[in-house]
């Protein structure tokens, strides 16, 4: 609509929701004007654009890590090029659009973007790109936090807090710095499962000795929270605030996260959506162990298939199964 138009690009000129995008295009190209006006109304701001092919791989991988580019509009069309720059915004996790080589009012037809003439196409489907998806995704998230908070965190701090006075002395709370959606770090929280000197080194560590199953530093009722899922819980709290969503990829701590990236192929693409308090990988017993890079390869897999493959019917599937193991005592690898 006109209202919906009007507000966005408004929202836009003042610089919020901005994406930093670095355009591919033929050097003959000369409507850049056009592409950078219309796409600052989609929340694209051009900040760089390379037009010789020859030095292309050599130019992508540097201005993606240095100028903080959050897309790649690609004009050429070349078969070779397109995978080429489609393989480096994978491995960076950086999205790549491509302006196709199509009459306008048959790009609207097909409900494409308009860009400087040209239609607009993703090339990884990704649902939760739609604002309509996104909002049924945060409503949801809205209701299952405030429930939650309302029926369960009103009470079972308080006996938690009592178990741990008497066994593993030491705060209520872990806090800790993890990756979230596009690579920005946040505090995690969870309730106290291990002995207050571990945590402790952990948190300030952000990498350290993976637990165990029967693991010394995990007192019995610190097993039993890790069992049912329970130790979780305050990251409700998270999911209120906006920094992570009931499903999705489980975050991982900073130190992991920069080594993982290093070592798994497009990893980075699980940043492209929320990290959630359950996920399919977790559910599926992809859990822990980050330092076996076969179960995390199988980790990214399935959180890109989750991101690209998202539903409803899906979140509800998994928050099902995962209710499903707490109750059962199933939950794979909670040690």
């Amino acid at each position: 609509s006109l209202f919906r138009y009007e507000f966005f690009h408004r929202y836009r000129l003042n610089g919020k929701n901005i994406h930093n995008v670095l355009l591919i295009t033929p050097q003959t190209e000369n409507n850049i004007e056009w592409l950078k006006k219309d796409g600052l109304h989609f929340g694209y701001h051009i900040v760089e654009r390379i037009s010789d092919i020859n030095v292309l791989e050599k130019k992508l991988n540097r201005m993606i890590s240095q100028k903080r580019i959050n897309s790649v509009f690609l004009r050429e069309t070349g078969e070779n090029i397109s995978k080429k720059v489609s393989e480096i915004c994978d491995q960076y996790g950086v999205r790549l659009k491509l302006l196709l080589n199509m009459d306008a009012s048959t790009g609207q037809k097909a409900g494409l973007d308009i860009m400087g003439g040209f239609p607009v196409m993703d090339v990884r489907k990704e649902p939760l790109l739609f604002l309509g998806n996104r909002i049924v995704k945060r409503s949801i998230d809205i209701i299952m936090a405030i429930l939650s908070i309302i029926l369960v965190l009103s009470w079972l701090p308080i006996i938690i807090k009592l178990a741990q006075i008497i066994s593993y002395p030491g705060p209520l709370f872990f806090i800790q710095k993890r990756i979230g959606r596009d690579g920005k770090a946040f505090p995690l929280y969870k309730f106290r499962t291990m002995v207050h000197s571990n945590e402790a080194k952990i948190a300030m560590d952000g990498k350290t000795e993976k637990t165990r199953e029967g693991d010394v530093r995990v007192p019995w009722f610190g097993r039993l929270l890790r069992q049912t899922n329970l130790d979780e819980y305050p990251q409700f709290l998270n999911v209120l605030m906006g920094s992570m969503s009931t499903i999705g990829p489980r975050p991982h701590m900073v130190g992991e996260d920069h080594e993982l990236a290093e070592h798994v192929n497009h990893y980075r693409m699980r940043r492209f959506v929320k990290p959630g308090i359950t996920g399919l990988a977790a559910i599926k017993g992809y859990r822990g162990g980050t330092d076996d890079l076969d179960l995390m390869t199988k980790r990214t897999e399935l959180d890109i298939w989750y991101l690209e493959n998202w539903s409803l019917w899906l979140d509800i599937k998994i928050i099902a199964i995962t209710i499903w193991q707490m109750v059962t005592l199933r939950i794979p690898k909670a040690y």
